[in-house]
Order: structure tokens, then C-alpha cells, then sequence
């Protein structure tokens, strides 16, 4: 039997280059578990921050492309204030129909625009209510269920500015959406500096005919801005 005298100067080395691999391969392990909880609190605190603003103002479109078609059939497409807790300002179109909407405290005020007068509908509240819930309240569509899936996009840039993106296939809650649609994929994109939800890319399918899709982009901005939203003149 031979035996192998390796120098003492050769065993050190070899045993602290070891020992660096170790050492890297530990921190690598962690470092992908920091990240990972990162990016879970990076959206966790967006939708908290953005729920706890006292003032934003929003874009919503929402279209119904039908598969094969070519047609970009928009639903609806809205502009919209925000002040915390219960004034909203909401003007866009419809189906082609223009409308405009105002919700101060317990009364919503809806406009005619044939006659272009005001009319008030006492103890209706628009921001709950799940016929215009994405139009009136953007933020309910960020209600989940369960997260399931979420990947980390990077740094990524739209409109000149950049956002952190994630990808994520929510399990919604929401009564309205998740009972005519299914397949959920959300594109999310936070602002880096406010911490705050910047624009979301929203697409589903129905659930009663798959060629028919959902797809909703809603972009945020002027967070705690003063915004001045009162009751029209009405009659």
C-alpha cells in the first residue's frame, strides 16, 4: 500500500479553498431566500401603501378582444380621483356611452349628458358596488385570495419611467370578476421610490367561453396630492 505525503502548506490550502466553496454556496442559498422574501414584501407593501394613501388619481382601460377577430374592443375607458375615505371622481366612457360620476360620503351623483344636468341617487355607494367596482374603486381588483405564483421581472421601463415588475397568478377576491372569469395573470409594476403601485396589466379568460379575454391596464399617480372633489350642482 503507498501512502500520499501532501505537503502541510497543500492541505491548508486545500482545506480553506473548501471551505470558501462552502461558505459561497451558503451565502448564495441565502441571499436567493432574502430575495425572495424581498420581492414578496415589495409587493405586500405597495398594495399596503397604496390602500393607506389619502389621494391618487387613475386611468383604467378595459377591453374584451375577441379571439381571432383582430379588434381591440374596448369595454370601457376611464379616468378617475381618489380621496381617502369615501369621494371619487370618475369620467370616461362606457361602451362607447360617455358617463361621469361623483361619490361624496353616502350620496353618488350621476350625469345626464342629454340634458347635462346632475342627478343625486341618496345612500348608493358607487365605490362598493360591483357593476362599476373598476371603474369607481381600482383598488378591489388587488384583492386576493392566494398568490400562488409570482416571478420577479426585473427593472423595467414604461412611459419614461422605471418600475420594478413582478408577475404574479392571483387567486382573486373579488365577487364579480372571479365568478365570470378565471386564469388571472397580473403584470405589476411598483414605483421604486414611493413604493406604491404604478400601473398593473391585467388579463383573464371567461369562464363561460375561453375565446373570450379580459384585459385591464389601470396606471396610478399624484399619490397624496390635494385633490378637491365635491358634490355638483344638481336639478
Amino acid at each position: 500500500m503507498r501512502w500520499w505525503v501532501l505537503p502541510r502548506r497543500g492541505v491548508v490550502l486545500s482545506l480553506l479553498v473548501l471551505l470558501a466553496a462552502v461558505l459561497a454556496w451558503w451565502g448564495f442559498g441565502q441571499q436567493r431566500a432574502e430575495v425572495r422574501v424581498e420581492r414578496e414584501n415589495l409587493l405586500e407593501t405597495a398594495l399596503k401603501n397604496t390602500r393607506a394613501s389619502k389621494s391618487y388619481r387613475y386611468r383604467i382601460d378595459t377591453r374584451l378582444p375577441a379571439a381571432g377577430t383582430g379588434k381591440d374592443d374596448y369595454l370601457s375607458r376611464f379616468t378617475g380621483e381618489f380621496v381617502a375615505p369615501d369621494r371619487a371622481h370618475v369620467k370616461g366612457t362606457l361602451v362607447k356611452t360617455p358617463m361621469e360620476f361623483v361619490q361624496v360620503g353616502e350620496n353618488a351623483y350621476v350625469k345626464d349628458f342629454l340634458t347635462g344636468k346632475w342627478f343625486t341617487l341618496q345612500g348608493n355607494r358607487l365605490l362598493q358596488s360591483e357593476l362599476f367596482v373598476t371603474e369607481v374603486n381600482p383598488i378591489a381588483v388587488f384583492n386576493f385570495k392566494d398568490i400562488p405564483e409570482m416571478r420577479y421581472l426585473g427593472r423595467k421601463k414604461v412611459g419614461g419611467k422605471k418600475y420594478e415588475a413582478l408577475e404574479i397568478k392571483p387567486i382573486v377576491h373579488n365577487p364579480y370578476l372571479e365568478t365570470q372569469f378565471g386564469d388571472f395573470t397580473y403584470l405589476i409594476y411598483v414605483d421604486p421610490k414611493e413604493a406604491r403601485l404604478g400601473r398593473a396589466e391585467i388579463e383573464a379568460y371567461s369562464k363561460s367561453d375561453r375565446k373570450q379575454k379580459l384585459e385591464v391596464t389601470i396606471e396610478f399617480w399624484d399619490y397624496d396630492k390635494p385633490i378637491r372633489i365635491e358634490p355638483p350642482t344638481t336639478g
